[in-house]
């Protein structure tokens, strides 16, 4: 309901580095620890109505953190036999670490351009920091992973510690059919305490956020990659939340759905490189029945917070071109369109391009 002034266009240079340390011991097992340092970042303040399109804008490599140092992996790995692998640790157990991705594409610093583009956002929901994993080798071209997450594992009080606060837990199947096709069914259940799904991509808010609503998500979803040849790849996904809320003195649910599909060209025109078309909708908000008036697309849209869906969904149309420069440098120039940004249809097109630059060592 509300119009907001353009904040014009602006040109963006900034930098992300991520070292990894690889720690080897006996018996197959490995610790890692990672950190990271950047200052990238297309939010919108929190406190402007740009900030609705957060969740619509988000590159693959953003991480503001002032250019400071911050610990994102500390896990230990190891074998247990010959099929089951292990992992735990305070830092960077989630289902996005454990979960093998269909995409094989799937990269912050060689894949698509947009966070979006990355994978099937379920599986980032609410995703934690500390706690255990699993990926067992059922069989030749058959794996079933799990993982339990909790966010706010360090918090001694309050709403936090293993299982006291925002966590994650979930199962995914992954298959290779016909040696050509990789599948992967998921299911995923998350409890929130800030009125969100705790998602970077999409229609994040679904209650209130003062005081904040509490929901307990569960999440389906499915992903498919054909090798059509040794040069194209293609795929796709689905993904559907329902989140139930847990307030006292409240009830109803909110369902969000999402989609992609996409095609990869590799070693194209060189060996390496790639080009990647991507067109999907971002998670949206089908229906939400909450009582008291809160629903949060008739909040948006200034109708009281009656029961409802968006009145719209964001389309989303990604095309990008890693060329390899040498063996530890590529560059990706890439353009992302956001049609209906904040699934709403009057909403201008939201435009990006990028120009990305990777070095590995």
């Amino acid at each position: 309901g509300a119009v907001s002034a353009d904040p014009a266009t602006n040109v963006n240079f900034g930098a992300q580095v991520q070292l990894s340390l690889l720690t080897q011991f006996p018996d197959r097992s490995l610790l890692l620890t990672s950190l990271q340092a950047g200052n990238i970042s297309t939010d919108a303040p929190i406190t402007s109505f740009n900030a609705l399109n957060n969740g619509f804008t988000r590159l693959a490599y953003e991480g503001n953190t002032g250019n400071t140092f911050t610990l994102t992996d500390l896990n230990y790995r190891f074998y247990i036999g010959d099929r089951l692998a292990v992992i735990v640790g305070p830092r960077g157990v989630n289902a996005l670490n454990v979960f093998r991705g269909a995409n094989r594409i799937e990269s912050a610093g060689n894949g698509p351009i947009s966070l979006f583009a990355q994978r099937n956002p379920i599986i980032s929901m609410n995703s934690g920091q500390a706690g255990l994993g699993f990926d067992w080798q059922i069989s030749k071209g058959l794996s079933l992973q799990g993982v339990y997450s909790a966010g706010n594992p360090a918090s001694a009080s309050g709403d936090g510690g293993l299982f006291g606060g925002p966590t994650q837990i979930g199962v995914q199947l992954a298959a290779t059919i016909f040696e050509r096709v990789d599948t992967a069914l998921y299911y995923l259940n998350s409890y929130t305490n800030n009125g969100t799904l705790n998602n970077a991509v999409g229609d994040n808010f679904i209650g209130l956020i003062f005081p904040a609503s509490n929901f307990n998500t569960n999440a389906f979803g499915g992903s498919l990659s054909w090798r059509a040849t040794n040069k194209l790849n293609l795929g796709g996904w689905l993904g559907f939340t329902n989140s139930n809320i847990q307030n006292a003195g409240f009830s109803g649910n909110v369902n969000t759905f999402n989609w992609m599909t996409y095609a990869n060209l590799i070693d194209l025109f060189k060996e390496g490189d790639l080009f990647g078309l991507y067109v999907g909708q971002p998670p949206s908000i089908t229906a939400s029945n909450l009582s008291g008036n809160i629903n949060f697309p008739s909040l948006l849209s200034g109708t009281g917070g009656v029961t409802g869906a968006q009145p719209a969904t964001t389309t989303h149309l990604e095309l990008f071109y890693r060329y390899p420069i040498s063996r530890n440098i590529s560059i990706t120039p890439g353009l992302v369109f956001v049609f209906a940004p904040g699934n709403t249809a009057s909403s201008d097109t939201i435009t990006i391009g990028a120009l990305r630059t990777t070095f590995t060592f």
